[in-house]
């Protein structure tokens, strides 16, 4: 089996979480914890996880975060020889919670992203287009176009989130899979979407502008409609006790792509991607420790019989 080349973001994420109601300026007591993130880097660790081996292309610091990647990279064979060592901080996402745990404030320090060139990509087009498959996260947005001009492969892209997906919109082409949800399907089609009828002229719009083959919309509980060859379908989400939805799309993005690697139709990719997200919101963590190949189709064999 080939390897899929992920190309995209690398986080550590940082969160506190405060018992009581927040006091501005003044120190709360707090849970805090530090943890790995970013999309393309979710992304590669959801696909180890299902047996496919990766090749991931980011930017990585010289401080003790980039060696905290360093090692999970190695720890799950995660090939990361290709990425970009820029001397600095590795990308940090810092966020501050309520009491409830929802984000009260947040700061982020992503410019290390910006050293990684389509000038870099250049020098690693063969190990690009030598492999299965490209997934390119939106947090790129500079080498985006680069990749959909280059990539002699199929190429993944998820839209990470709505102003991400303001930026990249105008250079969206020549893509085999497009992920985004209702809210980036929106804007993606400049258009309103509140029923299946919207929905579905938003998605012909996508697919035809774009020249998207696999169109995925995702929407929450309920589930993902997806599209190809001008036919709708939809997939319903698995049923899960939701503990946490951070990272649920990335899980469906390596889902949909492990699939592909395996031979499988549109049909069971989906598939394949909703069962991989049910895990993930079924984890306190953004990448499930439990997530495996084995695992989802144990849910998708429950869910059929």
């Amino acid at each position: 089996m080939k390897y899929v080349c992920v190309v995209g973001g690398t986080n550590i994420d940082i969160t506190g979480t405060p018992h009581t109601p927040i006091k501005q300026r003044d120190s709360n007591p707090s849970v805090c914890k530090v943890s790995l993130g970013g999309v393309g880097r979710n992304i590669a660790e959801n696909l180890a996880r299902m047996g496919i081996k990766v090749v991931f292309i980011t930017a990585l610091g010289t401080d003790r975060y980039a060696d905290s990647v360093k090692d999970n990279a190695a720890m799950l064979n995660i090939d990361i020889s290709h990425s970009l060592v820029v001397n600095g901080n590795t990308s940090t996402y810092l966020c501050i919670n309520d009491h409830t745990g929802d984000m009260y404030v947040a700061a982020s320090d992503m410019h290390i992203l910006d050293e990684l060139t389509p000038k870099y990509l250049q020098s690693k087009l063969d190990v690009l287009n030598n492999a299965a498959c490209i997934v390119a996260d939106a947090n790129l947005t500079h080498c985006l176009s680069y990749i959909l001009d280059n990539a002699k492969v199929p190429v993944f892209v998820d839209t990470v989130s709505a102003k991400k997906t303001e930026i990249i919109k105008s250079c969206l082409h020549n893509v085999f899979a497009l992920k985004p949800n209702i809210y980036e399907a929106e804007i993606l089609s400049d258009s309103k979407i509140d029923d299946q009828k919207t929905l579905t002229t938003a998605m012909q719009k996508i697919a035809k502008s774009a020249d998207v083959k696999w169109l995925c919309v995702s929407n929450g509980d309920k589930g993902v409609t997806y599209l190809t060859d001008g036919t709708i379908n939809h997939c319903p989400a698995y049923k899960v006790d939701v503990v946490n939805t951070t990272g649920a799309g990335d899980s469906f993005m390596a889902g949909l792509v492990c699939g592909y690697v395996r031979g499988f139709d549109i049909h069971r990719c989906v598939s394949i991607g909703c069962a991989a997200s049910s895990i993930t919101i079924g984890s306190d963590a953004t990448v499930s420790p439990d997530m495996s190949w084995d695992k989802i189709m144990t849910i998708i064999d429950k869910e059929i019989h």
